[in-house]
């Protein structure tokens, strides 16, 4: 898999701000705008009202954003760090467990970037040609290379078997933490609530995620939707 890192521009910085801030209007257990838009802003213009404000307020602040906020040479410091000092790590862990997933049949992109953003936060995106993960500068150091391999993860089985059973929000967080916690020892998010979803435990594991990690979700969703679909039926009888 070819691996590559550079800094988002401007532009990109900003599309990534509004397409945000649109995905949380409409869904509130998205990031929250303000995330993203980088500890400086935050402390700068938060009191002032002009964070989380509507989407015609959002488009007019883009200049004084690049002036005052968006800082080329910070993104490239941080990606040069990311490339020299974390990239051999996470591609040995890409590569392993890109291996596991293509011995059973999943399809592997041929290609992922790792770009660098303002805000202290971790996300994915998935393109025809390639995944890519997306780190926030502000994080502190020793966390990147957990959100580099834990956005990794995703970027893996969105298409295959996330997307393709439905797979919850929170029980795809969880899935995501046991792999990462499994080949790389990455902490618990802390993103979600996590006290009903023990039971995924029974499904997600070494051997399972190695010999048929497909078969193992199918199951999984399927036990799960029967048991909400059990409740429900009780629910209506009272």
């Amino acid at each position: 898999m070819k691996i590559s890192y550079r800094p988002f521009s401007a532009d990109e910085v900003w599309r990534i701000i509004l397409d945000t801030y649109e995905r949380y209007q409409e869904n509130k257990t998205a990031y929250p705008p303000r995330l993203l838009w980088g500890f400086a802003l935050q402390s700068q213009w938060l009191g002032q009202g002009l964070i989380d404000s509507d989407k015609t307020h959002l488009e007019s602040l883009k200049p004084r954003f690049i002036k005052e906020i968006y800082n080329e040479q910070q993104l490239k410091k941080g990606i040069e760090y990311i490339e020299s000092r974390l990239g051999p790590d996470f591609k040995i862990f890409a590569n392993k467990f890109s291996a596991i997933l293509k011995k059973q049949g999943i399809p592997i992109l041929d290609s992922v970037e790792i770009v660098t953003t303002h805000g202290g936060c971790g996300f994915y995106g998935i393109f025809p040609d390639k995944g890519r993960i997306v780190i926030g500068i502000g994080q502190p150091q020793e966390r990147i290379l957990d959100s580099m391999a834990h956005e990794f993860i995703h970027i893996l089985i969105e298409l295959p078997i996330i997307q393709k059973y439905s797979v919850s929000q929170n029980i795809k967080e969880y899935m995501v933490d046991i792999i990462g916690e499994i080949y790389f020892d990455i902490e618990h998010q802390d993103c979600y609530d996590r006290s009903k979803l023990g039971f995924v435990h029974e499904y997600i594991n070494k051997e399972s995620v190695e010999t048929d990690i497909v078969g193992a979700v199918k199951r999984m969703m399927n036990d799960y939707n029967k048991g909400k679909q059990n409740v429900d039926n009780e629910n209506n009888k009272v």
